[in-house]
């Protein structure tokens, strides 16, 4: 039966219509698969099935399903096959972690390891031999002095882990001690000496008395750093300036800091300098007394007691300052605790050597991987969802069905035209 003119007419215009909604449709599928952030097409591999794909020559999207973090040689090859022209991405429960390791400028060596790991977790910091200690992440960062001075130093949180390699230090130049003669100096210089230090003194002992012990300039050259204990030091107050802001480090006491010659230098300046003259039998690191010190914007502490910021630091140009708020330290070794002469000579070693700057240099024990999870981002970009399965619409077989539907309408148009003797 024949339909009527109208009819036709209605049949090829709904006919025309579907087949441009078609055409539409598999366009713009077509372009948000493009942009879409889960991979719909390609293979789902793992970190075994590399040889296969490098020797089979496999091209074409390749999504990785991680069960841990790939190794330095694993993420190498991952490269390449990207390189290859291969479209990588990955997906997987890995555990970011990251670590680094400072070179500690002091005549026992060791290195300060500095660790990021997510927030809460449990990680083991281990040598070369075995585990060294373990840690917590409570603010995802976590920090630990070491004793090791070579090798090389590993993270691990699970099944996954980091490691740095570790270098001694440079031989460390001498250090130059400016301060009255007294308990304070004596014991100060005492102790260094005790740690293997090797130092230099300007001590004034009578009114135009002073015994010079090293080098009569003051620069990087000769010096890692210096101790300014008193006002005694500021007649050489510009000299110190001038080495600080080349490289040097400067240990600032409180009686040094509140002379004006060091207004440029100090990180605050002390409104009162408690003195220990209390007659408890026990005096130690803990319970000593000390000025709070006042940070400005630009200094970090260091140390913190019950009453506030005891030590801080500051860049000063090129160099290194460090106040400390303690007096009469020297009571920690005489009048403290059996520990007290350890305790004296451990303190004042730590500070200093955050004063003296060290190069961190490169080691050839082992190639360091410090930071494997944000390798694999910078290769493979960042986790993706897994593979999905190819929706109908942009399988195969689906473009073939609406490509066949598409040529049907577009048929059934041309010959509805023809039979009513239309072009």
């Amino acid at each position: 039966m024949r339909l009527p003119a109208n009819g036709r007419r209605w049949l090829e215009t709904a006919c025309r219509t579907a087949a441009f909604a078609i055409v539409a449709l598999l366009l713009a599928r077509s372009l948000r698969s493009g942009k879409s952030d889960t991979p719909s097409e390609g293979r789902t591999v793992g970190i075994s099935d590399m040889a296969h794909i490098t020797k089979e020559n496999v091209r074409g999207p390749l999504h990785f399903a991680l069960s841990g973090t790939p190794t330095q040689t694993e993420r190498a090859w991952q490269k390449a096959i990207r390189e290859a022209g291969s479209e990588i991405s990955w997906n997987g429960q890995l555990t970011p972690i990251a670590i680094a390791t400072r070179p500690i400028g002091s005549p026992l060596g060791g290195h300060v390891v500095s660790v990021a790991a997510p927030q809460q977790a449990r990680l083991l910091l281990r040598d070369d031999i075995s585990i060294i200690d373990s840690l917590h992440t409570p603010n995802g960062v976590a920090a630990l002095l070491i004793s090791v001075r070579g090798g090389s130093v590993r993270a691990v949180v699970g099944s996954d882990s980091a490691f740095a390699a570790l270098s001694d230090p440079p031989g460390i130049r001498r250090v130059l001690v400016l301060g009255k003669a007294g308990w304070e100096t004596k014991f100060l210089v005492t102790a260094l000496e005790e740690a293997g230090w090797t130092l230099d003194a300007r001590i004034p002992v009578a009114p135009n008395v002073v015994v010079n012990q090293g080098a009569a300039t003051i620069d990087t050259a000769q010096y890692a750093a210096v101790i300014a204990l008193d006002e005694s030091a500021a007649t050489r107050a510009r000299d110190i300036s001038a080495f600080v802001r080349s490289g040097g480090g400067l240990v600032l006491g409180p009686y040094a800091a509140r002379s004006e010659a060091f207004a440029g230098l100090r990180i605050s300046s002390p409104r009162s300098i408690p003195e220990n003259l209390d007659t408890e039998d026990s005096v130690s690191h803990s319970t000593a007394h000390f000025g709070a010190l006042q940070l400005p914007p630009d200094a970090v502490p260091i140390e913190r007691n019950r009453d506030g910021v005891s030590v801080a630091a500051m860049r000063v140009a090129f160099g290194r300052v460090i106040q400390i708020g303690y007096t009469e330290t020297w009571r920690w070794r005489l009048q403290g605790s059996a520990a007290g002469k350890s305790e004296h000579g451990d303190w004042w070693t730590r500070i200093l050597s955050q004063a003296v700057f060290t190069n961190r240099s490169t080691s050839t024990h082992a190639l360091a991987d410090p930071a494997p999870y944000a390798d694999l981002i910078d290769i493979a970009g960042p986790a993706v969802p897994a593979l999905r399965s190819r929706a109908p619409l942009t399988s195969q077989s689906g473009q073939v069905f609406w490509i066949l539907l598409l040529l049907a309408l577009l048929v059934t148009e041309w010959a509805s035209r023809r039979l009513r003797g239309a072009r």
